[in-house]
């Protein structure tokens, strides 16, 4: 089971950096005292100022590959422990014998770790921005390699590859919840990538990456209409809530209001226990924390209005309020309100709540309305999942009128009438 730890604890306590890697300059700091030198000596040794040794021992993650690489090899850190792909410093075996060294311009041609990492950034960005499509090719292709390549790595830097494989297969569940619910093909592979995810974090024993996958797994569960499984996945996040950091942490939160919500009609204590986690979650996001935890999450006011909203709209549904009802559109025009522009994925996930209020309250125009705004977005990021929502809310808004001229043009340009 997973203790606390994190996948490089077996070289040392290091507090975490960036990009689930370890604080390089807590790493850089403790190889210099094993080598028995003061900051000073590093300098002169490495041809710098004290000053630009005491920065690098500050820092979190120190960007210039050239100097990561030159300060493994002058220090004898393990590459992992930098974010480097052993390959760049010419290992081959298990115990990391120097070999005949290749021309980095020959090894910049393979997919080193950090050309992985950097297309695993652009993907989420893209995600968010509502171009994924465009990465998709070259996602498949690097999972392949990146499974390749991480049975290959020397025992030294395995780890380092395996934390990152995990997060690639996560990212690769959330293109497969994109392809919709009614795929059971694709419901089954973002299960198994979940799956895989999951073994490798507690393999690796680190909270970080095990609670950012039970919290995605909890989303596709609240997607796929299956409230048990997903109360089940959100309990599983919830165990590591303290021990990761906070922009995870915010998010399992709100995740778990959301799987909970369902379960708590009938019962105060749990809904007072989801609107606690929303009020921990909207604490996380006053105080801003640093999105760079390597989970590729964004905790911020826009989010946590809308969890609240849907929360409400789910509470207000099964309760008959309007009251409720009005506060959930109380909320949601908070969430527009904080919204940022480059989040088109969010826009999507909005403009379907907001339809589902107004059907909520037999808005009927105004919901088909909304619903033809996510469908616009749907179309524009190739979204089947989206796509599917719409048709599920113009299924309901029949229901309610199948001759109400809106709803019926909503019809029209999901291609029904075709």
């Amino acid at each position: 089971m997973i203790t606390g730890t994190y996948w490089w604890s077996r070289y040392g306590d290091f507090p975490p950096g960036d990009f689930n890697q370890p604080h390089h300059g807590a790493v850089i700091s403790c190889y210099r005292k094993r080598r028995g030198w003061t900051q000073q000596d590093l300098a002169i040794a490495a041809g710098v100022e004290w000053r630009t040794v005491r920065e690098w021992e500050a820092i979190a993650m120190l960007n210039d590959t050239a100097r990561r690489i030159f300060l493994a090899k002058l220090l004898r850190i393990p590459p992992a422990l930098l974010g480097l792909d052993w390959r760049l410093l010419g290992y081959q075996d298990a115990h990391g014998t120097p070999t005949a060294q290749e021309s980095l311009s020959e090894l910049a041609a393979e997919d080193a770790y950090y050309h992985y990492e950097d297309i695993l950034t652009l993907a989420w960005q893209a995600r968010r921005q509502g171009t994924l499509v465009s990465y998709l090719y070259r996602l498949k292709r690097c999972l392949s390699r990146l499974e390749l390549a991480t049975r290959q790595a020397p025992s030294h830097d395995r780890e380092a590859w395996q934390a990152l494989l995990c997060r690639y297969y996560r990212l690769a569940a959330e293109i497969e919840r994109d392809q919709g619910a009614s795929d059971p093909h694709a419901r089954q592979r973002v299960l198994d990538y979940y799956a895989s995810a999951l073994r490798l974090a507690e393999e690796l024993e680190d909270p970080q990456l095990a609670g950012a996958t039970w919290m995605s797994l909890t989303e596709a569960q609240l997607e796929y209409g299956n409230p048990a499984e997903a109360k089940r996945a959100a309990e599983g996040a919830l165990q590591y809530s303290e021990r990761v950091q906070p922009v995870l942490r915010g998010n399992i939160y709100l995740v778990s209001a959301a799987a909970h919500a369902p379960f708590a009609v009938e019962d105060e204590t749990l809904r007072s226990q989801c609107r606690r986690w929303q009020e921990q979650a909207t604490t996380l996001a006053y105080r801003r924390p640093p999105e760079d935890d390597g989970s590729f999450l964004k905790l911020n006011l826009a989010g946590v209005h809308h969890e609240r909203a849907k929360t409400l709209l789910v509470f207000g549904e099964q309760q008959g309020d309007p009251l409720l009802l009005q506060q959930a559109r109380e909320e949601l025009a908070l969430a527009w309100q904080a919204l940022t522009p480059d989040l088109v994925l969010w826009q999507l996930y909005f403009s379907l709540t907001e339809a589902r209020l107004h059907l909520a309250a037999n808005e009927l125009e105004a919901s088909a309305h909304s619903a033809k705004e996510a469908l616009g977005l749907a179309r524009f990021m190739q979204s089947r999942q989206g796509k599917e929502q719409v048709q599920q809310l113009y299924e309901r808004l029949q229901e309610r009128d199948s001759n109400n001229p809106h709803v019926l043009h909503l019809g029209v340009e999901l291609g029904l009438f075709s």
